[in-house]
Formats: C-alpha cells, structure tokens, sequence
C-alpha cells in the first residue's frame, strides 16, 4: 500500500466519522426540541395553577388542588418547575410549595435518599439538597469569591535559586 492510498483511507475514514458526528448531533436535537414539545404540551394545563400557587393569588385553594390532584408521570416533570419557584418566593406561596411537594412524596425520597446506605444516593442527595436549591450560578459566584479572598499574588511569583524572579515559580529561560 503506498502513502497516497493510505491517505485516501484515512480521510475517507475521517469523512465517515464527521458525517457520523453531524448526524447523531442533528438526532439529538430533533430529539431534543420533541421532548421538549412534547414537555410544554404535558405541562400547559398546569402553568396557570402553578404561577398562582407561587405568587399567592390562590385564595380558594383551586390550584393548589389542582396541582396536588397532578398523575405521577406529568408531575415528574412539574416537579422542576415548583423546585425552580421555591427559592424565590417567601412566606405563604413557599409553605404551599413545599406542601405541593410533600404532597407527591418528594420530601420523604429526599430525607430517604439522604440516609441511604448508598455513598452514590447520598452524593446525589446532597447535590440536589446545596447546588439544586442555592443555584449553580450562586454557588460559582461563592466560589469566585473564595479565590478571590485567597489570591495572594505573591505566591504565583516567588524566587528561584539564583536570586531571580519568575512569573509562575519556575526558572526563567
């Protein structure tokens, strides 16, 4: 086999695995934006009772009722929207929330999970009890300011043996 055949494989080869990438990309999106749909559809019923639930405009408790009458497949979706109001409200809406929550059973497969014997359950617990409930932005903004708090400029730059200064520690050539 000579050089220019072993090319012409080799960038054939490297075609068919673009082609391949682009494809299985383009399928995972048309998945994707379906599913999504697909979730808006399931949920649309529910949008109004949930934002007067979180805002505190249920006065007669219909959409709390509603919202607890919600089947086990579709509220496994909806559950993401009642944990993303939750931070964000106080008071009343936040305790109708949480008894949304209780409701569906999802406080007691926290506190389950939680005392699982399970490392891996208890990580996840965790995870979702701290980053799910403060927010990744928030937490990466606490991160930030940790670093920030502990940058000491003079440790980046320190001598070296000969006396001189180098930028990350190293000698300088």
């Amino acid at each position: 086999m000579s050089v220019g055949q072993i090319l012409q494989v080799t960038g054939f080869v490297i075609g068919v695995c673009c082609a391949f990438s682009v494809a299985l990309i383009v399928l995972a999106k048309l998945r994707r934006g379906r599913a999504g749909v697909r979730s808006g559809a399931l949920l649309a019923p529910y949008r109004r009772a949930l934002i007067a639930v979180a805002s505190g405009e249920d006065d007669d408790g219909q959409a709390k009722a509603a919202l607890e009458a919600v089947p086990a497949p579709t509220w496994g979706r909806l559950r993401a929207s009642v944990l993303a109001f939750l931070p964000k409200v106080r008071g009343a809406p936040a305790e109708d929330l949480s008894e949304l929550l209780r409701s569906h059973g999802d406080i007691e497969g926290a506190l389950r999970r939680l005392t699982s014997q399970s490392g891996a359950r208890r990580a996840r617990a965790v995870y979702a009890a701290v980053l799910e409930n403060v927010g990744y932005r928030q937490a990466t903004a606490w991160w930030r300011l940790e670093g920030w708090w502990d940058h000491d400029p003079a440790r980046l730059r320190r001598r070296d043996p000969a006396g001189e200064r180098s930028a990350w520690g190293g000698v300088d050539d």
